[in-house]
């Protein structure tokens, strides 16, 4: 085949590259529906970085362009040998697009490489192997813990209290599973859930750490309760009787001894109502969240008092406020592709950070006097080598004043025992350091 007819013909045969399956972890594509998504996205949310789409359109073309000539060259003089030729790069192409496709431009358009250098200059004042520190809700409002809440890493996985002077336990009648475990602390004392596997129903008890004691809950069916902050009071959400669409929620708070109730009208907030975060019975105050980002305190009379502050560039949920030291430190709670960020306004300064992109943040903590944040951060994807890193910057200016780096996958969880002494777990256990 000779001339314009050989020409074509190699163009036209080329286009079979965009049929090359491109298989992911879940499901597969065609080259060229990937291309072709990457294209109509246009701008805007969510679309993707346009120099990753003209990557993205760049490799499609330089593959189709190297399968073009290779026809080219087999129309000129068909036969076997040749045929055999174009036909052995296939699946080395396939797989080296696959690669390209799905790990190494996602990776160059996903991540970020954090090259700030370790800085691990505090001093271990003692560790504790085989436990970790559980992330369990707590009071929004930060004070300073005596103790600190940790789980065996290995069987029976009981959870303990830590002195975190001397990195001693004192292990409780409680352990941690799938179908058994603490949700909220308040002062001593401890929400714990469990679930019979059979039914999946639920079933709570307050325990108190202090003396031992237990008392069984009587929750609505499907509701999540949390303690008040002296732990006397257990308090949750449920729709109003007779309520229709849009459902209407009302709060329930019980005293966890004797049994009295109250019911807390939520009209003012309206049925946009969707968690309760906070029972002050001591000042009379409920802190619920209205959608995911605006956090309302009200009076148990149900009338409004505040709005809590959330910085714009944020998209926080209720687990990722933390108010502290007549101030505030709020996280992302979820980004698609955007790098997270934390802001923060104390007494000594406000900021905002950006934590490299690919990495989201797994555990945040700022200390009880406002001085400093810490977090932990790890990977969001499955490709690349992002490692995990412990962090603790300077609220008044944002550097930092300790770093270390971590496996992929580690998720350390941070915490500060007191004003001097920073917490956090590894791969091994639980390390106390001196703050200086």
């Amino acid at each position: 085949m000779t001339g314009p007819k050989r020409t074509v013909g190699a163009l036209v045969l080329s286009f079979a590259v965009y049929l090359t399956p491109l298989v992911g972890p879940h499901a597969a594509w065609f080259l060229g529906e990937v291309v072709w998504r990457g294209f109509s996205q246009g701008s805007g949310p969510g679309a993707r970085d346009p120099l990753w789409v003209v990557t993205e359109i760049g490799v499609a073309l330089a593959a189709q362009l190297v399968f073009f000539l290779l026809l080219y060259w087999f129309l000129g003089r068909p036969g076997w040998l040749r045929g055999l030729c174009v036909a052995a790069p296939v699946l080395p192409a396939i797989v080296a697009l696959n690669y390209a496709y799905m790990v190494a431009i996602p990776a160059r358009f996903l991540i970020e490489h954090d090259t700030a250098p370790e800085q691990t200059s505090w001093k271990g004042e003692c560790t504790a192997r085989d436990m970790w520190i559980p992330q369990i809700a707590a009071s929004i409002f930060v004070e300073a813990a005596a103790s600190i809440w940790v789980v065996e890493t290995q069987p029976p996985s009981r959870y303990g209290l830590l002195d975190p002077a001397r990195c001693t336990v004192r292990w409780l009648e409680l352990t941690h599973s799938g179908f058994g475990s603490i949700t909220f602390v308040a002062a001593t004392r401890a929400l714990y859930m469990t679930m019979t596997p059979s039914t999946a129903r639920q079933q709570w008890l307050v325990f108190d750490a202090g003396s031992g004691a237990r008392w069984p809950l009587a929750v609505d069916e499907g509701r999540f309760p949390i303690l008040s902050t002296d732990g006397s009071f257990v308090a949750w959400l449920r729709p109003v009787a007779g309520s229709t669409p849009p459902i209407q929620l009302e709060a329930m708070v019980r005293a966890v001894e004797g049994g009295s109730e109250q019911v807390v009208d939520l009209t003012a907030i309206g049925p946009a109502a969707q968690q309760l975060v906070q029972v002050d019975m001591d000042a009379g105050e409920l802190v619920v969240a209205r959608g995911l980002k605006t956090l309302l305190v009200l009076g148990l009379d149900g009338r409004i008092h505040r709005t809590l502050p959330t910085p714009p560039d944020v998209e926080p949920q209720p687990q990722t406020f933390r108010f502290v030291a007549d101030g505030w430190v709020i996280w992302d709670a979820y980004r698609e592709n955007e790098p997270y960020r934390v802001a923060w306004s104390l007494p000594a300064g406000s900021g905002i950070r950006r934590v490299p992109k690919g990495s989201s943040i797994t555990s945040l903590a700022p200390s009880p006097d406002g001085r400093l944040i810490a977090l932990s951060t790890t990977s969001t994807l499955s490709i690349g080598s992002t490692p995990d890193a412990v962090v603790v910057i300077r609220a008044s200016d944002g550097s930092e004043a300790f770093r270390r780096y971590f496996p992929k996958y580690t998720r350390a969880t941070v915490t500060f025992a007191g004003v001097d002494r920073f917490v956090y777990t590894d791969l091994a256990g639980l390390n106390v350091l001196r703050v200086e």
